[in-house]
């Protein structure tokens, strides 16, 4: 007789290295300006995990605030999230 289990995989991704709010300031003539943070990192007891993300480091952001989120999801489908805000002022 044969017994095979499944072991069902609940716990999420983690991410580490993340950074709280960023800000930014532009000069009172301008209205944009470009943002750069370090990438967190992510690891998964499964081995597998997908990062995804709505805005980048490098990209332009506008007068006002953004909220940036990561997405990390393994390969069971357990979702982690981190979110920050970008605040761009005038000077």
């Amino acid at each position: 007789m044969h017994y095979f289990y499944y072991f069902a995989d609940k716990e999420p991704p983690r991410i580490f290295n993340t950074i709280s709010n960023v800000y930014g300031f532009i000069e009172s003539n301008e209205t944009q300006t470009i943002v750069n943070w370090i990438d967190p990192i992510v690891s998964d007891n499964s081995g597998f995990v997908t990062l995804t993300q709505d805005h980048y480091p490098g990209d332009v952001f506008n007068l006002g605030e953004t909220i940036v989120t990561y997405k990390a999801i393994d390969s069971s489908y357990n979702v982690a999230i981190h979110t920050f805000i970008v605040h761009i002022e005038g000077t």
